[in-house]
């Protein structure tokens, strides 16, 4: 009988076939039959293809948030405001407008799609908007500069980028942006993170300047023990952790805290040191400032203690910043890149240490020698001049006027004329003043804890009780009681070519509480950080909190935390008026300023609130 030969090349090898008949007659092993039948498969599907069919493909589409080349990672947020944490692969192919680029070549807000194989990312496609049958024409928009704001006023903004300090002009024209949507120009702070986009590459002139958001706020101090550096997968644990508040160290109350140390800010001393040298420094003492970034926390800036550390509280009197000297408090220190320097939140440069500024200081004692490791700068602006030429402004007084689009502010009592809080304090004001009403004015009435439309003040020169269907409201409209009753008016003041123009943004009509005998001697100012917020109870949490002292004329210090009612008080967040429905706006450790009144054994009342976030 003839044999019959044959050879199949297959992932199993080479495999001889024998007689056919050998095969039929069941000579050969079952499970040599399934290898063959497998190796005849893979002959004629590959491998390959069984692999290719087995990989997921997928296109995300939206704008660049952030890009961490140390760890490669992307954060970018789709057109459904989706946020998305991407892994990038060993080797992405990273273009715009079809030219290959370095992935930190990328600018923050940029339209980007990028593309993922297996939930890796594996190619970067940027689009910038250009006109392909004009050879060398720039995009309005296109050029781009990012960078850390250094200074900036109503006119000029200066960064601080890779390549140095780079200065550009702010016009009327010029658009913030911020949280995606349009913000003020005082809403840009020093050491906030910017992209810069111009119309013209020849021109110094901004057309938007976009504001990275909360993430690179500092959220916290720590001094700590290094416990264990992983350089792999840039992590730092520390242990024996203490949190800076209010010129003391609190014990931090986990025992140990795993921060990402992705960035470079990291020193001893004045010189910067990679994330290996650390490896050997376990049980060293360290400052860290530390930020939320994207839900995880990370360190903003490291500084390795060295020396005994001593606390101190005053204002700058002297400061040379060549050699690196300053005077706070009647004593001298040393400061250097490596210092922490936090303003308002946010990491800033030494060059932003300036007389007169109260600051905090925790510096490092060695061989006579006062070296500053952390510096914490006061922030106390939300009611002083900004950086637009506009200002907030507390008045205490009566409504003595309503006529259309206009409030008149009266006398307080027969003795005391109406009141501004200038310098944080109460002073006297007199001559008649009148402030413009808009339809956008928040009008509240703290006795009965209801917003009152703005439409009631502004149609008539009396107030229309017509369709209003609160019984006591329309009483209290009819009989025009909010004429010579108490009222907070808060009011933005902003001068033009020499004119000052006062818009009331949010009054506060205090109809039972007025001035009698010295009732207002009860009210103080307050600033704090806030840390909860309870829609429920109508209470905000404060942390960080200073009291204005009027006897001595500055903030003191107040431990611990506390607890305030917001049901009397009007809100404020950078300028517009909240209702009670819109608190959850309210975020953790933003800036707030508050007029309040000791009126309950269980915590304070708050007339006014004003935020910065």
């Amino acid at each position: 009988m003839t044999l019959t030969k044959k050879k199949l090349s297959g992932a199993m090898g080479t495999v001889q076939l024998a007689h056919v008949s050998q095969w039929a007659r069941g000579t050969v092993p079952y499970g040599v039959c399934i290898l063959l039948i497998v190796a005849l498969l893979l002959q004629i599907f590959p491998y390959t293809s069984f692999a290719q069919q087995n990989q997921t493909y997928r296109e995300i589409e939206g704008f660049i948030e952030a890009i961490d080349s140390h760890n490669q990672q992307l954060v970018m947020v789709d057109f459904r405001d989706r946020q998305h944490i991407l892994n990038i692969g060993p080797s992405p192919v990273v273009q715009i407008n079809g030219k290959t680029v370095a992935l930190r070549e990328l600018p923050y807000g940029l339209e980007v799609s990028a593309i993922l194989l297996n939930g890796v990312v594996t190619r970067i496609q940027g689009f910038l908007e250009e006109e392909p049958f004009l050879h060398g024409y720039i995009p309005p928009g296109s050029r781009t500069k990012v960078g850390d704001v250094l200074f900036i006023d109503k006119d000029t903004v200066e960064i601080k980028t890779n390549e140095g300090r780079e200065k550009y002009q702010i016009t009327g024209g010029t658009r913030i942006l911020r949280n995606n949507g349009s913000a003020n120009l005082f809403e840009v702070k020093v050491g906030d993170r910017v992209l810069l986009s111009f119309n013209d590459i020849y021109s110094p002139h901004i057309a938007t300047i976009r504001v990275e958001d909360q993430e690179r706020h500092v959220q916290g101090i720590y001094r700590g023990r290094i416990e264990k550096v992983d350089p792999r997968n840039r992590e730092i644990i520390l242990k024996d952790i203490t949190t800076y508040e209010n010129g003391r160290w609190l014990q931090h109350p986990k025992s140990q805290v795993k921060l990402r140390a992705e960035g470079d800010l990291l020193y001893e001393g004045g010189q910067k040191i990679s994330l290996r040298d650390l490896t050997s420094r376990n049980n060293q003492e360290v400052y860290a400032a530390v930020e939320n970034s994207y839900g995880l926390p990370k360190i903003a800036k490291l500084l390795l203690k060295n020396g005994f550390t001593t606390l101190y509280e005053g204002n700058i009197t002297d400061i040379q910043y060549g050699t690196g000297r300053m005077v706070a408090d009647n004593v001298g220190f040393t400061f250097h890149p490596g210092t922490i320097l936090v303003k308002n939140n946010r990491l800033v440069d030494t060059l932003n240490l300036d007389l007169g500024q109260n600051v905090y200081i925790a510096a490092d004692l060695l061989r006579g020698s006062r070296n500053t490791s952390f510096v914490s700068i006061e922030y106390s602006g939300m009611l002083e001049e900004r950086i637009d030429g506009s200002r907030l402004v507390i008045y205490r007084g009566t409504i003595q006027d309503i006529h259309q689009n206009r409030v008149t502010i009266g006398r307080l009592a027969r003795r005391l004329d109406y009141l501004r809080l200038e310098g944080n304090q109460w002073i006297e004001d007199w001559g008649k003043r009148t402030f413009t009403l808009t339809e956008d004015t928040f009008i509240f009435d703290s006795d009965l804890q209801k917003e009152i439309p703005s439409q009631y003040f502004t149609d008539t020169r009396f107030i229309d009780p017509e369709d209003i269907e609160d019984d006591e409201l329309r009483e209290r409209i009819e009989e025009e009681f909010y004429l010579e009753k108490g009222a907070y008016f808060i009011v933005r003041e902003i001068t033009i070519e020499g004119e000052t123009y006062e818009e009331i943004l949010a009054l506060n009509l205090t109809p039972i509480t007025t001035y009698e005998g010295g009732s207002l001697h009860i009210e103080h100012s307050s600033i704090g950080e806030i840390a909860a917020v309870d829609m429920d109870a109508d209470t905000i949490t404060l942390t960080n909190i200073k009291h204005w002292n009027t006897l001595n004329s500055r903030w003191e210090i107040v431990r611990g935390s506390e607890t305030i009612h917001t049901e009397k008080a009007v809100v404020l967040i950078n300028d517009t008026p909240i209702n009670r429905e819109e608190m959850y706006k309210l975020r953790k450790n933003a800036k707030a300023y508050m007029i309040k009144s000791k009126q309950v054994s269980t915590g304070d009342d708050a007339y006014v609130i004003i935020v910065e976030q």
